[in-house]
């Protein structure tokens, strides 16, 4: 449907492209997000302290 509306102004191929780009960045930061987790709990993540 949104390729459908879009498809006046942009190409069909742009559209993909922007959409697939989008799918692989919010993936990417998914695991990285998980990653990040793993980490503080094995405690691997060192602490800041506040004010320093």
């Amino acid at each position: 449907m949104a390729i459908a509306l879009l498809s006046d102004r942009y190409s069909t191929g742009i559209i993909l492209s922007a959409v697939a780009l989008y799918r692989i960045i919010s993936i990417l930061a998914d695991v990285a997000g998980a990653g990040l987790a793993k980490c503080d709990r094995a405690g691997t993540v060192k602490k800041r302290k506040p004010g320093g």
